[in-house]
């Protein structure tokens, strides 16, 4: 069950109320605060832990006491990890400075015991929260299908309504940090406009369906996600399978060729 930190509404209920105060006259979506709390996320700070203390308590200054309310996933962590917030350890933190909370919340969550895979902690943003979750429970609800040492693109967080596609991959692109690229070929189609809410869709999923709503495909070059017409999709595509086919030809012949080397006594 996810449990929600009782502290956690003491100590953030002004700060938060003072945050969306300004927010409520803005139009609601299913985003509900994760713009609020990216932006909070991404703000740079100067962080100190004076004393030894455990994670809860180095959570609550760092997230609840700056307007960003946090619950724990008890049940991704498992049985055997019951209450690790409250039983992790951390050392004191000489003052760091010029450094992102999202990356301070990273090193502290480094400190929950894991095994480097599907036990890393790591964080999820909802509409009302941020949760505290591993990376096996993030994969599953995320990025079902893939594994875990396939790259992962960021999450997209964001709503278009009639907004034009250039723009709205744009956007995408900025928000996710990563490489949209729209092929200039496609001047007719690139009109189109798109209205869609990407609520923690992987950065590649949200730009293909934003592709086919302008009748567009995506296709994968490297780390660019490039967006062109389906004709043009397809001769590259069959570009990047023959590519892979010579390299394999490659790799095999190479590989042969190593086994063939005769063994010196």
């Amino acid at each position: 069950m996810i449990r929600t930190l009782g502290r956690m509404l003491l100590l953030s209920a002004v700060a938060v109320m003072t945050l969306y105060s300004s927010a409520g006259a803005q139009e609601e979506s299913s985003l509900g605060h994760i713009p609020e709390f990216q932006k909070l996320l991404n703000q740079q700070i100067a962080y100190e832990l004076p004393v030894d203390t455990t994670l809860d308590k180095a959570l609550d200054q760092l997230l609840p006491r700056n307007g960003i309310p946090y619950v724990v996933n008890d049940a991704a962590f498992g049985p055997d990890n019951k209450d690790v917030i409250q039983k992790t350890p951390v050392e004191k933190i000489d003052k760091l400075s010029a450094m992102t909370r999202a990356t301070v919340l990273k090193k502290l969550l480094a400190k929950i015991p894991n095994d480097g895979g599907k036990t890393t902690p790591t964080y999820i943003l909802r509409p009302d929260h941020l949760e505290i979750t591993t990376r096996d429970a993030m994969m599953r609800e995320f990025y079902p299908g893939r594994t875990y040492f396939s790259h992962l693109p960021s999450l997209a967080y964001s709503v278009f309504k009639q907004t034009p596609l250039p723009d709205a991959l744009a956007e995408l692109a900025r928000a996710t940090e990563s490489t949209v690229v729209l092929d200039p070929k496609s001047v007719e189609t690139i009109k189109a406009k798109v209205t869609a809410e990407f609520l923690g869709v992987p950065a590649d999923t949200a730009v293909e369906v934003l592709a086919d709503m302008a009748g567009l495909n995506l296709v994968r070059l490297g780390n660019v996600y490039y967006v062109t017409t389906p004709g043009n999709a397809v001769l590259l595509r069959k570009e990047a399978a023959k590519r892979r086919l010579e390299l394999d030809k490659v790799k095999a012949a190479e590989d042969s060729d190593f086994t063939s080397l005769p063994i010196i006594p």
